[in-house]
């Protein structure tokens, strides 16, 4: 009688052992799926200001654009931190069109591109984005 309770108390202690290990391995997954869905309900917020920053100062004007157009999707309100950034991204983008209109010769694209950017060039306020500008404007020879 005595062995077999023995018997049972060491199966109990090895089956809260299993437990423990099981509940250990579960741990990791579940943090990892919460991470997950926190970190992509926090995406949909859209890009800030110091992102969009980031960006420009590395001179990733392409990335900025990008993120400017995902901000604009996701519905983010632009702040007065923000307007050069979408300013800025629109001149670039529409420097870009016009290059690539005027290499492939179709010049009435062009100009019409070329008047959005001097549009979206007057909506710059501050001088390090007009500054980035001019090396834009060297680069896709926008007169």
């Amino acid at each position: 009688m005595k062995n077999k309770k023995n018997r049972v108390n060491i199966i109990g202690k090895l089956l809260y052992l299993v437990v423990a290990v099981l509940v250990l391995m579960i741990i990791p997954s579940a943090a990892e799926n919460a991470y997950d869905y926190f970190r992509e309900k926090q995406s949909r917020k859209g890009y800030t200001s110091e992102k969009l920053y980031e960006d420009f100062c590395d001179g990733d004007y392409g990335r900025l654009s990008e993120k400017v157009a995902y901000n604009r999707a996701v519905g983010r309100t632009v702040t007065e931190d923000d307007r050069d950034y979408y300013a800025f991204s629109a001149c670039y983008n529409s420097a870009v069109d016009y290059h690539m209109y005027r290499t492939a010769g179709k010049t009435d694209k062009a100009s019409d591109t070329l008047e959005i950017f001097y549009q979206n060039e007057s909506e710059l306020n501050h001088l390090i984005f007009k500054d980035a500008l001019t090396a834009v404007k060297e680069v896709y020879e926008i007169p």
